[in-house]
């Protein structure tokens, strides 16, 4: 439950704090918080609570819209 509040607390817009993955979130808690449990099932837990995703899904790269067109040149 307390880890609960602290992740509502960590992932919401007004933490200054920014986690662009899980793992790095993961690490954190278990440095600072003292987390017990696997990555995979912190990861696993983050990925099945919605409103934890969605910090994750609303940060994700975007791929650019640019194209490298490549193409054989002779030697040297």
């Amino acid at each position: 439950m307390i880890i609960m509040k602290l992740l509502s607390l960590l992932l919401s817009e007004e933490s200054k704090q920014i986690f662009y993955c899980k793992r790095v979130l993961w690490q954190y808690l278990k440095d600072n918080q003292g987390l017990k449990g696997s990555q995979f099932n912190f990861r696993k837990y983050i990925s099945s609570k919605a409103e934890f995703q969605r910090y994750f899904d609303l940060g994700k790269r975007k791929s650019s819209n640019t194209e490298v067109i490549r193409f054989e040149t002779p030697p040297a």
